[in-house]
């Protein structure tokens, strides 16, 4: 029963941050008004990294994602400096299970946010932590695991029931899966009062799991 909750909640967690975002269609942003516009030899290494970007996510929603990968490094290449494309490098070796691969890209993505031209809303930041948290779990370094997901709460909106209700199932998981109970039930609960139809559900029947 326990591991197929786990199966459960990692998939529904995978498969709920896609939906909010994992694929949105890139294309270059609007500068700020003040902002120093791009030159035109930097707007046409731009428009040649969205073209190999925008292949990537024609691979990744036909699950071809060995050329995914193909499409997204050679954006990356082209344009080093943008977290975009790590991130969807991320979801790609992730797809394969490649948690290392997965993980660095994630980490890049982060070490990178603040300055990317296309991932400006915060929420990218704080799943990228949640998605590698999700590798650090399947790779079986669970400390780690709950480290990035404490991490992507503290930086989740609050703007989104479903989203942060995954984060505090998964970070339940996590804690449930080292013994940590007192804490993991801390955050059923808490999933439980946010009432989403989807996660309290699932909550409250491993809060039941637990106190039998």
């Amino acid at each position: 029963m326990k591991g197929l909750f786990t199966s459960l909640v990692l998939g529904a967690m995978a498969a709920l941050l896609v939906v909010s975002g994992a694929c949105k269609t890139p294309g270059v942003s609007e500068q700020p008004v003040g902002v120093e516009q791009p030159s035109t030899l930097e707007s046409q290494r731009i428009e040649e990294a969205n073209r190999y970007s925008a292949e990537g996510v024609k691979y990744y929603r036909l699950e071809k994602w060995t050329e995914a990968i193909s499409e997204w490094s050679k954006a990356a290449e082209i344009e080093p400096g943008e977290a975009s494309h790590y991130w969807y490098l991320g979801h790609c070796y992730r797809q394969q299970e490649n948690w290392d691969g997965a993980i660095a890209s994630y980490s890049k993505a982060i070490e990178l946010y603040p300055n990317s031209r296309l991932l400006v809303e915060k929420w990218y930041l704080s799943a990228s932590y949640s998605y590698r948290s999700l590798c650090y779990y399947s790779k079986g370094d669970v400390s780690l695991a709950i480290i990035d997901v404490t991490e992507a709460i503290e930086l989740d909106p609050k703007d989104d029931r479903q989203y942060t209700s995954a984060l505090y199932s998964g970070r339940g998981m996590y804690y449930n899966t080292l013994g940590l109970t007192d804490l993991a039930v801390a955050d059923y609960k808490t999933v439980v009062q946010l009432g989403d139809p989807g996660w309290a559900p699932k909550a409250q029947e491993a809060l039941n799991a637990i106190e039998r």
